[in-house]
């Protein structure tokens, strides 16, 4: 194992970062259960080369945010070739989305609060790959500074912040007369996961992938949830299930 353990806060779920693959487990208390172990697949690799993980995984609503490399990996060393960023299922481990570009890491990845994926360039382990199997394998010039990965469907991102925030609502509606502190933690977290929908909504108008009425009408159905968000199994279960019907919404128009 590499790296840190990631620890889901629901469905008791792990995430384990080994040196070149991700690996879900679930917490059943005494022992652990094997779900999937990640299908990286991003690249078709050369004679003895490999798709493998760099940096993950890093939980978020919709998946499991990772950065992939194609290269030679050894027991004790990997030589990236060509670097991108993905999300994985998290009910499968399979990719769901993934782009190339950006750099080798060392360091950690950070999501930001529009979908952005935010990584530390250390390009020297690709230099090295360049170095030792030919440039040819690995062209691209060495990139310093932030890499910063965008989403560019926003009207999916809208769809997926409403879709964690009626699950966490949900859930949370079964918890809060036992347990308060948790609901009204889950509350702050559907608070930041409507924000994410009410930011994104606009920028999906703007790239014509939402027209401005519908768009209107899930920002007045987004509102009256807030002002209906409290702490309460009642309320959270109301939430829940407004906001499902909002993302069952844009599944349909997605298809």
């Amino acid at each position: 194992m590499t790296g840190s353990v990631t620890v889901a806060t629901d469905n008791s779920e792990i995430f384990v970062n080994t040196r070149t693959e991700i690996t879900k487990l679930f917490d059943r208390g005494d022992h652990a259960e094997l779900a999937w172990v990640a299908k990286l697949d991003m690249y078709n690799p050369g004679r003895f080369q490999k798709n493998f993980k760099a940096l993950g995984a890093e939980i978020t609503a919709n998946g499991i945010a990772f950065t992939g490399a194609v290269g030679v990996a050894n027991p004790k060393q990997k030589f990236p070739f060509k670097i991108g960023a993905g999300l994985l299922d998290r009910e499968t481990g399979e990719i769901r989305y993934y782009a190339e570009g950006g750099e080798d890491s060392i360091s950690s990845m950070v999501t930001g609060p529009g979908g952005e994926l935010y990584i530390g360039n250390s390009p020297m382990r690709r230099v090295l790959a360049g170095v030792t199997f030919g440039s040819s394998r690995s062209p691209g010039q060495p990139v310093g500074g932030i890499s910063k990965f965008k989403p560019i469907y926003n009207d999916l991102l809208v769809r997926d912040a409403l879709w964690a925030a009626a699950t966490r609502a949900s859930n949370s509606a079964r918890i809060a007369e036992e347990n308060h502190l948790a609901a009204t933690q889950d509350v702050q977290q559907i608070n930041a996961l409507l924000a994410q929908a009410l930011g994104a909504g606009p920028a999906a108008v703007a790239e014509k992938r939402m027209s401005g009425e519908e768009w209107e009408n899930l920002r007045s159905g987004i509102q009256v949830v807030l002002q209906d968000l409290r702490p309460t199994g009642r309320d959270l279960a109301q939430v829940g299930n407004v906001l499902a019907e909002m993302a069952v919404a844009l599944d349909a128009r997605a298809q």
